[in-house]
């Protein structure tokens, strides 16, 4: 819900701007975890970004 407001306030995940999907950081350790995700977030705000570095 909070990262909902977030985006809706103007706020960009630049993994949507840029195009390129980070790994992901909890879900894809065992077969039983049903979806990989990333637990850690970057948000920008305002001129698009066009990279971000890898963690």
């Amino acid at each position: 819900m909070s990262m909902r407001v977030l985006i809706n306030s103007g706020w960009r995940d630049p993994q949507s701007l840029t195009g390129r999907e980070r790994a992901a950081t909890v879900g894809y350790a065992y077969a039983d975890e049903p979806v990989p995700l990333r637990l850690d977030h970057i948000l920008v705000r305002g001129p698009p970004a066009p990279a971000y570095p890898d963690a």
